[in-house]
């Protein structure tokens, strides 16, 4: 068994043992079938409430750790000075690539930098999104380092380059995800 899966067994009978002693503390009649239960768990007996509650905030710590993909329609345009690149309308055919950064406290004061064919092209944070006017043909979007403010951020693991072939007139969706284990990753979205 996994450690993720041993941490959720133990999360989940961790809880039970509360309810189990709340309920038991106020119905005293309860009280023989609570120690029953709780000499049948054995290694459970001797823990105390402050391990209850180090596990409950451990919890909810990691539940926090994903991020949560944001529809483009929701998502926040950053400021101007925070989009580099490929604003503005060409005169020549174009498409679209929309770049929307999910929301979650993952990084949460970290801005994302993005890349269009190599260049840095717009700094994101959490919840917003970019919008980029590229020439039609071959493209590459990514994500790296951002190159505009990097006090805050001390996690840099980014991945995720994606080459494509864009028509006139197309739009094309990518969404920055991230969690624990892989940190930032470019893939492809949704409209």
């Amino acid at each position: 068994m996994g450690s993720a899966n041993t941490f959720c067994v133990v999360f989940f009978v961790s809880l039970l043992e509360v309810i189990l002693f709340f309920y038991c503390s106020r119905a005293p009649a309860t009280v023989a079938a609570y120690s029953l239960a709780t000499m049948k768990i054995g290694f459970f007996q001797e823990l105390r409430m402050k391990h209850y509650a180090a596990l409950l905030i451990t919890a909810l710590l990691l539940s926090g750790c994903a991020t949560q993909a944001v529809p483009p329609q929701q998502a926040e345009l950053p400021p101007p000075s925070r989009l580099i690149l490929y604003q503005n309308v060409p005169q020549t055919p174009y498409a679209t690539v929309v770049v929307v950064r999910d929301s979650g406290m993952l990084a949460g004061s970290c801005r994302t930098g993005v890349y269009i064919n190599g260049e840095f092209a717009a700094s994101l944070a959490a919840k917003e999104k970019a919008e980029f006017r590229v020439p039609v043909g071959n493209n590459e979007v990514s994500i790296g380092q951002d190159m505009i403010e990097n006090s805050l951020c001390i996690w840099r693991n980014t991945s995720g380059r994606l080459p494509m072939t864009l028509r006139a007139g197309e739009s094309r969706y990518f969404r920055i995800a991230g969690d624990m284990q892989r940190g930032f990753v470019l893939q492809a979205g949704r409209p």
